[in-house]
């Protein structure tokens, strides 16, 4: 296949005030192997006080004031041109064969989408507890893709599948990647995970930032609460027990340690919940 019949690729990027990420994502999508002219990158700048910052890197740059990722990545969604959509998140940076290994995958597999791997780095020296955390819990695009579900830190799928399911709920802060993936998997449209099509995705540095994170979560599970969700709430992680219990990537002691910690973060989650179903606040943007 020559370079000009590769399908054409739309990769699009929100971004939230974090630049800096964000132009260390386009550095690394300017290594791409797939061919330079048969892909667009764009971004959206989803801060509603932009000042209008426009990175170095030959990208498409638009602006979506309405708050939340989904309501930037939709926007993006009304001129991509590409039969292809690919997303990333701001803070990610694409493996340089990224792009090559999820379209070979779409055609090889001949699946209407891909859940590529995202790889957690952490820093060079120093830890603390959130590395456990991270170590044990984030992203594993494996495990969703067998039931259907994939983060938009590494979602590449046809154009027509988009025109079919619809576009990705934007009143969600979070939890809408797997709120549309959901339907797609409703609809008959298959997901493959594929582990050469990385993604590498920073550990979060405290646990205040995975508490953040945690909070924004619970946000998007609102839409998705299992029956009896008061009780389970309250209770401890015993399915993350014996999740844990299975990892061969961790010693005991750190088993242990991400157990206290998922418990913890349990608890932050559950007090979120039950505040906003009082109407106490709402879905945060953290």
């Amino acid at each position: 296949m020559t370079d000009n019949r590769q399908p054409f690729v739309s990769v699009i990027i929100p971004v939230y005030r974090d630049w800096h990420k964000a132009e260390q994502c386009l550095d690394a999508l300017s290594l791409q192997t797939y061919p330079r002219d048969r892909y667009e990158i764009i971004v959206v700048d989803n801060d509603e006080k932009s000042a209008g910052y426009r990175p170095d890197f030959p990208c498409q740059v638009i602006q979506e004031p309405k708050p939340g990722s989904y309501a930037a990545r939709n926007a993006a969604l009304q001129i991509a041109k590409g039969d292809i959509l690919a997303f990333t998140d701001a803070d990610c940076l694409p493996d340089k064969h990224w792009l090559e290994a999820a379209v070979h995958c779409l055609d090889e597999r001949k699946v209407d989408r891909v859940a590529g791997h995202v790889e957690v780095f952490f820093p060079s020296s120093g830890y603390n507890l959130a590395h456990t955390y991270e170590k044990a819990f984030a992203f594993d695009q494996k495990g969703y893709a067998a039931d259907g579900h994939s983060v938009t830190a590494n979602l590449v799928t046809y154009r027509h599948v988009f025109d079919q399911v619809g576009h990705f709920n934007q009143e969600m802060m979070s939890g809408g990647d797997f709120e549309w993936n959901r339907r797609a998997t409703q609809r008959g449209f298959s997901l493959h995970y594929c582990e050469d099509s990385i993604v590498y995705h920073p550990a979060r540095a405290s646990m205040e930032e995975v508490r953040k994170k945690a909070l924004r979560v619970a946000g998007g599970e609102l839409y998705r609460l299992p029956r009896l969700w008061f009780l389970r709430g309250i209770m401890p992680p015993i399915g993350t027990a014996r999740s844990l219990a299975g990892m061969t990537n961790l010693t005991l002691l750190e088993k242990g340690v991400a157990f206290v910690l998922a418990y913890y973060i349990k608890v932050c989650k559950f007090k979120a919940i039950v505040l906003m179903k009082t109407g106490l606040s709402k879905p945060l943007r953290v």
